[in-house]
């Protein structure tokens, strides 16, 4: 359990504690114990969500150097979406999303890439292509999907995602 678990443990139960004490009838303390209850839940859920997130890339990056990668860029954003890693492999540019899971529950990491974070990542690297001037580069698309539980990890690279041509910007550029 890492140290950020435990105060997070610790903090529920001091306020869960508060709630058992609070007198009688008193629901409208108790309804705003909860709900500051609710909102530290979230913003704890998402810093660990964040990190989790963080140590998946970083773990997926020291990954493709070991094949033979050249990171070009980490976390490329722009008003079109995100790619979590741009690589160069060989003679191809790479656009890599990263999934990371500490469990297959709701399906495997790969999964989480749907048709709508697709269309994201083909703009998003339209765009980076565009603004990099890598107008007749050979490009893919691949994902890294991490599977992280108890310090150990397991990494599953799927090249190729998207099969099919690469459409022109609107407009006729690029």
């Amino acid at each position: 359990m890492s140290i950020n678990e435990i105060n997070y443990k610790l903090m529920m139960l001091e306020l869960e504690e508060k709630i058992v004490a609070l007198p009688g009838n008193n629901y409208k303390k108790c309804w705003k114990l909860l709900n500051i209850i609710r909102e530290k839940r979230k913003k704890y859920e998402n810093t660990y969500k964040k990190q989790f997130g963080n140590a998946g890339e970083n773990l997926a990056t020291e990954y493709l150097q070991k094949q033979g990668y050249t990171i070009l860029e980490k976390n490329f954003y722009c008003k079109q979406g995100e790619i979590d890693i741009i690589a160069k492999d060989k003679n191809e540019i790479v656009f890599i999303e990263v999934k990371s899971r500490s469990n297959i529950v709701f399906g495997l990491p790969s999964e989480a890439v749907t048709k709508q974070k697709m269309k994201h990542i083909l703009k998003t690297a339209r765009y980076f292509l565009y603004k990099n001037k890598m107008i007749n580069e050979y490009i893919r698309f691949d994902v890294v999907e991490i599977l992280i539980k108890s310090g150990k990890f397991n990494i599953n690279h799927i090249k190729q995602i998207i099969w099919g041509t690469f459409p022109p910007l609107k407009g006729g550029k690029m």
